[in-house]
């Protein structure tokens, strides 16, 4: 406080470099909490002040997770800052979900169907690989065949040459059925069982067949045909 009872205003350095330029020296990565919160919030002086207040009194972690509502409430942040900050929170949120700036993980069927959404739609069956680092992550994605309404022929050596490639230790087989009937096929598997011994000798793993339909899907080792 001061003499006459009030907080004294944050003082910038006007040596300090602005972080519009830090940024286009350095990178984002160069740039610290505060810079970056001045960036989001606004580039003029009054905003570089008052971004380096609210790091030192919010650590990121506690800031980017405040309800609307409260973040309104920090002070020198203003309805329209508050507002920049949620969204770019959000967008940043949305990218990673999406596997933006990193390899998307594969889980759960859910995620292998997020992997493969064109697929439901297609009249013809396509057969795609997912294939896995040892972190269950994505490395790459591959259509092996495309087949007619009736099936799609599918060799081993197609399925395990990108595996080699990309390093990866595992894959999930995933194709459609356009008939809208997700149930296996004995040909369906007759080609996981075929596909699981080539992998074994490989050392290359098949970690689940997932048959898709327009509105239903199959995971073969949920039903334990794996």
């Amino acid at each position: 406080m001061t003499e006459h009872g009030r907080h004294q205003q944050p003082k910038h350095d006007a040596r300090i470099e602005p972080p519009l330029k830090q940024l286009q020296r350095l990178g984002p990565a160069g740039l610290s909490d505060a810079d970056l919160l001045a960036l989001v919030i606004g580039r003029h002086e009054p905003a570089l002040a008052t971004a380096h207040a609210i790091a030192e009194q919010y650590p990121l972690e506690r800031l980017v997770t405040l309800p609307w509502d409260e973040l309104c409430r920090v002070p020198g942040l203003s309805e329209a800052a508050a507002g920049a900050l949620v969204a770019a929170v959000e967008l940043a949120k949305r990218g990673l979900d999406r596997g933006l700036g990193g390899l998307p993980k594969i889980t759960h069927p859910s995620d292998v169907l997020k992997a493969v959404p064109e697929i439901r739609e297609e009249r013809q069956e396509h057969f795609v690989c997912l294939y896995l680092n040892a972190r269950t992550q994505l490395v790459h994605k591959a259509t092996i065949s495309v087949g007619t309404l009736n099936g799609s022929l599918v060799h081993p050596r197609e399925v395990f040459a990108p595996a080699l490639e990309h390093a990866a230790s595992a894959i999930i087989l995933v194709h459609n059925h356009p008939s809208g009937d997700p149930m296996p096929s004995r040909d369906d598997l007759n080609l996981t069982r075929r596909l699981i011994e080539a992998g074994l000798i490989m050392g290359i793993e098949i970690i689940d067949h997932i048959i898709v339909a327009k509105e239903s899907w199959v995971s073969l080792k949920q039903t334990g045909e794996l």
